[in-house]
């Protein structure tokens, strides 16, 4: 582990230099790359994906490459850059991939000799289901107007006893600010510009996913997030929330897309 001072040296002297350099669009765009060129290009919030109908495995599984960035994004706009977050971002993920992967299964490539800091990932290039899969155990206090916090706090001026929030029938006097919920609640949300929050029906009826898929993500999910609950408790942490992708492979499966239970995509105590 690097000291205080370690650090604060490593930013003093990279920190300026953080966002230099091309992006990755603009690399295949110069055609550095070859075997890219022409590749989509998807510049996500934090992170950026590429594939084309050209990048496949030599068994014909369609590759999709991601690439950490030192990005750093909180409610839904761009709040600049970190050094080296996309090292520390890497490992933070294939640590907890270890973890879950038999549970929620990867897209990810096994590739020999594949440090753990890559910030290149090569994965199969699945067919997303269009939803963001989030699982909360605490009502964590949130100035995002679509957090369950802030629905709380509107049904309580509303005088209501109890509200509806992503399909949960919720009593208000069963929650308080930072305080565990009942249960395991999952509130998944669009992946649009802006996320909204939804009712499970909603995935259903506008063919984003069907029921059955919809149930194996939720199950798969509530046994990761008591792994690596405990996991973490074991170390003195309490795991809040996560959010996590997924899609369905050419085996017809239904695994984990991206990024599992990091900094970026979860929130710790």
């Amino acid at each position: 582990m690097l000291s205080e001072n370690e650090i604060q040296e490593l930013v003093s002297d990279f920190g300026s230099r953080v966002n230099e350099g091309r992006t990755i669009k603009q690399i295949i765009a110069d055609n550095d790359i070859p075997k890219l060129a022409g590749a989509t290009v998807l510049e996500g919030k934090v992170s950026d994906s590429v594939f084309s109908d050209s990048l496949k495995t030599r068994d014909g599984v369609p590759i999709r490459l991601m690439f950490r960035g030192n990005r750093i994004s909180t409610h839904d706009v761009n709040r600049g850059a970190i050094p080296f977050k996309d090292q520390v971002l890497a490992q933070n993920h294939d640590h907890m991939l270890n973890l879950v992967k038999e549970t929620l299964g990867s897209s990810q490539f096994e590739v020999e000799g594949l440090l753990p800091s890559s910030t290149v990932i090569p994965a199969e290039n699945l067919k997303l289901l269009m939803v963001e899969n989030v699982q909360r155990m605490y009502m964590a206090e949130s100035s995002t107007s679509t957090s369950l916090f802030q629905h709380w706090l509107k049904a309580k001026e509303e005088g209501l006893s109890e509200f509806e929030y992503a399909g949960h029938e919720i009593d208000i006097d069963s929650l308080s600010p930072n305080g565990k919920l009942p249960y395991l609640m999952d509130t998944p949300s669009t992946k649009d510009k802006v996320d909204r929050t939804i009712d499970p029906s909603y995935l259903f009826e506008n063919g984003v996913c069907t029921a059955a898929q919809y149930q194996r993500i939720r199950n798969a999910s509530i046994m990761a997030f008591g792994i690596v609950s405990q996991y973490l408790r074991d170390k003195g942490m309490v795991l809040v929330d996560t959010k996590t992708e997924h899609g369905v492979n050419t085996a017809n499966q239904i695994v984990a897309a991206d990024e599992l239970y990091t900094m970026d995509s979860s929130r710790f105590w």
